[in-house]
């Protein structure tokens, strides 16, 4: 023993010249060598004490989670990342019992990653770590029940948290309960009933949860928040309708169909230019997403009148739902458009004539060729073509 314990020393005392080699060596000793890791991870070089946190993590022993438990608050990003990644990786009731204390955290990322082990390692922790009384370890913990879980036994305490008393529990509640509802789809009724909620906060992140779940149901419950007395939720509600999908290039997504036109038709013809654009991009969603749904009569006029709004981008976006809408009534206003100031605008009207343009959009596009912007003569092509072939 005190061959092995010599041994140990003069690999401790070799780090600071060898060290991942060292590093290694102790690994390789099982358990004796955990003590001698422990000491390597509190030495002063971050690579000593990352190789240190992987050793023990890929030694498989339980003795070695206090060490990983306390790393997870290291200085350095990669030793945090390797010590809660151990503890993810080693077995035990030790490691779930670290893990949850990893919750509290100083730094975002080590919570996620606990959470997330917690999520398929041991729900209970996950779901007593919402009771806990540090506003981080909540927010944590619902993150995990939320996005990771898809916890449907966790939505009355995430429904409680809706009124906790720390902001970013509310908002991280909200988000949890829209992961949860895009697998369980009932529990998408908790979210709309929750709209009404005091916090503006609170509602903002319950109309974007509810856009980017896409549920056609919660449309009627968006479009009564476009009479939200803040802006900010009227804004985010009209982009839940309908807008462009960040994650999907030239894509949009929504929750709204044909039920909320008349809702939207307010805020196209109102006096704020952002809002005038949103509600033309969710128009331009809905009467694409549903081309067979009962319209307001209304639609079109006021999208004809909005092609001579006096910003250039509702202009653009009212020709854009104009051909969503495939309205013939519009093609005349489209043509007029190509003489627009603004090429956006004009490219906008190709396009949109080239979806629903006759024998009438032939001699504009042919024009429209020849725009001094290439993209116009680019899009006015391609709509040329798209015209022939419909009237070959």
């Amino acid at each position: 023993m005190e061959k092995r314990d010599r041994e140990i020393q003069d690999i401790l005392n070799s780090l600071p010249t060898q060290s991942l080699n060292a590093v290694n060596r102790l690994r390789q000793m099982g358990r004796e060598g955990v003590p001698a890791l422990a000491i390597a991870l509190k030495y002063p070089d971050p690579i000593i004490r990352a190789g240190a946190a992987r050793a023990l993590a890929r030694m498989n022993e339980p003795l070695g989670v206090p060490a990983l438990a306390e790393a997870v608050n290291d200085p350095d990003s990669s030793v945090r990342l390797a010590a809660v990644l151990g503890l993810a990786a080693l077995p035990g009731p030790e490691a779930v019992q670290a893990l949850a204390g990893a919750l509290r955290a100083h730094y975002a990322l080590v919570r996620d990653c606990a959470a997330r082990a917690l999520a398929s390692r041991s729900l209970v922790a996950l779901r007593a770590a919402l009771e806990d009384p540090d506003p981080v370890v909540r927010a944590a913990a619902a993150h995990g029940v939320g996005y990771y879980a898809r916890d449907r036994a966790s939505v009355p305490r995430l429904c409680e948290l809706l009124d906790d008393d720390s902001p970013d529990v509310r908002v991280m509640a909200v988000r949890a309960l829209a992961w949860v509802a895009r697998r369980h789809r009932p529990v998408l009724s908790r979210l709309t009933a929750a709209l009404s909620h005091p916090d503006e906060q609170v509602r903002l992140a319950l109309v974007r949860a509810l856009g980017r779940v896409g549920d056609r149901a919660a449309a009627p419950a968006l479009a009564a928040m476009l009479q939200d007395s803040s802006r900010a939720v009227r804004l985010a509600a009209i982009r839940a309708l309908g807008a462009v999908d960040p994650e999907v290039p030239g894509g949009r997504a929504g929750a709204g169909d044909c039920r909320a036109i008349p809702a939207l038709l307010e805020p196209l013809t109102g006096p704020d230019a952002d809002l005038r654009l949103a509600a033309a991009e969710a128009l331009a969603f809905i009467l694409g997403r549903d081309p067979n749904g009962e319209r307001d009569p209304r639609t079109v006029p006021l999208l004809l009148r909005a092609l001579t709004d006096c910003d250039a981008r509702v202009r653009a976006m009212a020709a854009t739902a104009l051909a969503e809408a495939g309205d013939p009534r519009a093609v005349a206003a489209l043509t007029e458009v190509l003489h627009d100031p603004v090429w956006s605008v004009r490219a906008s009207a190709a396009s949109a004539l080239g979806a629903i343009g006759g024998a009438e959009a032939v001699p504009p596009l042919e024009a429209a060729c020849s725009d001094e912007d290439l993209a116009v003569g680019s899009r006015a092509e391609l709509a040329l073509q798209q015209v022939r072939a419909r009237l070959r």
